[in-house]
């Protein structure tokens, strides 16, 4: 999931979380100052920009969960990707939750823009995003272009999406963006480099192995790819290819930003978001334990284990606020909500069979690797029953936890504190036999890496290879800045 959508963790686990409003202003003002090094860097000779190798091969940059400007189709007002987004509407999220109903037409009242270049609070404070590395790629000879309306000579494309749909949907319309880039372009067959920041790889691997096919013509076999594609490169940023526990977290209680003065977005709402049950952890099939320590045999992709453990829709206090609202409209009744859970849950288990195996005829180009492995991540809940007789999942980082100190280690592994090791490396067979080297490994925060000098350039090194990548390891400091503050 979520690159940019990391859920609150606990004091230690989130710096500004319990900072008052003035410190966090300032915390974001120093964020904002020691970020604005790692700018768009030093732009490169003319000279050496000529000599790039003459190729027809274009970058396409995709971006992780909530990467990507939505805003208003009738009066093109951005309803998320500014600052002000951070703070308000205090509606609980409500206002970006997909009606349950197919029929609703405000499941279409949203639709992508840009991806997300830097935010800015009061005018004046601002964070970076995806601008730095962007503009690094422009100074390094990839003019930017619109995919959209491309031109001759440009070389760096993004690719814009709503990451509250199925990441289904938006593999199959990059799929589309791209054989629609080669015919613009006037290529018989075009070159593709994808660089994929954390959510970002499952749609560019579900779209390179299968293309526009649907979740079942893809599980039937078939295949629709792009004409006259090829597939260079596949460089994965911080990236969690088999799902994350933190995902968990957040369906089940919802994401606070700005702690405790910002925008609440609560587990009811992002409830209605296909694409966040796409990132739970597939390659943990037992990502539970009890208080006795012992693994439990639930299956995190039934609908069963939901209801039996009142996680996320089925929380009291969520079924409560359900009850006050009465309005039935946006989240449907409870059988409604069933039925809708049961389908979710079902296409995600899916979703990553199809990832986690290798079609008929997919070869896979070079896979190159940046990551962290360095930060205590989730890799398991722990699931307690309390006197009243409700159950709470536990999570890495709550307080809650001091009270099970044989535990802690059990439900952590190295990672960047959203994605595990073992899940960075959860790839397909023909994708790990591609896997060019050892990866470059940064101590940074899951989004904040991208941003990190040594990974700006590690991607331009990537970019300009002619051949497989030498077989070297290599890791990095972390760079000043912290991505808590980021959406």
């Amino acid at each position: 999931m979520a690159s940019l959508l990391d859920p609150s963790l606990s004091r230690r686990h989130r710096p500004l979380a319990w900072l008052g409003l003035g410190t966090v202003v300032a915390a974001l003002a120093a964020a904002a100052l020691s970020l604005a090094g790692c700018g768009t860097g030093t732009p490169r000779p003319v000279a050496e920009l000529m000599a790039l190798p003459d190729v027809p091969m274009v970058v396409v940059f995709v971006p992780g969960t909530t990467g990507t400007e939505l805003r208003n189709r009738q009066t093109g007002e951005l309803i998320w990707g500014t600052g002000r987004a951070l703070l308000r509407p205090r509606d609980g999220g409500y206002s970006l939750a997909l009606p349950l109903n197919p029929e609703d037409p405000r499941r279409q009242r949203l639709e992508p823009a840009d991806l997300l270049q830097r935010l800015s609070l009061f005018g004046v404070l601002t964070k970076a995003v995806y601008g730095p590395v962007l503009g690094w790629l422009e100074d390094h000879g990839y003019p930017r272009g619109d995919l959209d309306a491309p031109r001759p000579g440009e070389r760096l494309f993004t690719f814009a999406y709503d990451w509250r749909r199925s990441n289904v949907d938006s593999a199959r319309k990059l799929a589309r963006h791209l054989e629609q880039l080669r015919r613009d372009l006037e290529q018989p067959r075009l070159e593709v480099a994808l660089i994929c920041q954390s959510n970002g790889a499952s749609i560019c691997r579900y779209a390179m192995k299968y293309g526009d096919a649907g979740l079942a013509e893809a599980t039937a076999g078939e295949r629709s790819l792009p004409e006259g594609i090829h597939f260079t490169r596949l460089i994965l940023v911080g990236t969690a290819n088999g799902g994350s526990l933190r995902v968990l977290r957040l369906l089940d209680r919802g994401r606070t930003y700005l702690h405790p003065v910002g925008r609440h977005w609560s587990a009811e709402a992002l409830f209605t978001f296909p694409g966040l049950y796409q990132d739970l952890p597939a390659y943990n099939p037992q990502p539970f334990i009890d208080a006795a320590g012992n693994e439990l045999q639930d299956d995190i992709f039934d609908p069963r284990t939901w209801r039996r453990y009142e996680l996320g829709i089925y929380r009291p206090e969520v079924q409560q606020r359900l009850d006050r609202l009465g309005d039935e409209s946006l989240f449907g009744d409870a059988a409604a909500r069933d039925a809708y859970l049961d389908r979710v849950l079902g296409e995600a288990r899916q979703f990553h069979r199809l990832l986690h195996r290798d079609p008929e005829g997919y070869a896979p180009p070079p896979i190159h690797l940046i990551q962290n492995i360095y930060t205590p991540t989730a890799h398991r809940s722990l699931v307690v029953r309390e006197r009243d007789g409700d159950w709470h999942a536990l999570y890495t980082g709550d307080r809650a936890l001091s009270a099970y100190p044989e535990l802690q280690d059990r439900l952590s592994a190295p990672g960047d504190e959203h994605a595990t090791r073992e899940s960075q490396l959860w790839l397909s067979p023909r994708e790990q036999a591609m896997l060019q080297g050892e990866p470059l490994h940064i101590r940074g925060g899951h989004f904040e890496m991208i941003l990190h000098p040594a990974a700006k350039r590690r991607l331009t090194e990537i970019l300009r290879l002619q051949g497989p990548a030498p077989a070297k390891s290599e890791s990095a400091p972390a760079s000043p800045g912290d991505d808590s503050a980021l959406p």
